[in-house]
């Protein structure tokens, strides 16, 4: 599924790291909001991660920009 940079903004924080919110964890995939922008080094101002488990590593798969999807 993909999801907005407004949707996950509306979505409840699970944890924050010190750069991203986590916004959706079903133990096979997380999804995170980037709380920096391209001035900071992101690819996008509202760069969305989506994570996998894999093997019980959590690994990035993919990221996309939230203002576009």
């Amino acid at each position: 599924m993909t999801y907005t940079t407004d949707q996950l903004l509306a979505m409840t924080t699970i944890t924050s790291s010190h750069d991203a919110d986590l916004k959706f964890d079903d133990g096979n995939m997380r999804v995170w909001l980037s709380r920096l922008h391209k001035e900071d080094g992101e690819p996008y101002n509202n760069t969305i991660y989506i994570e996998h488990n894999v093997n019980g590593i959590w690994q990035i798969s993919s990221c996309y920009d939230g203002d576009s999807a």
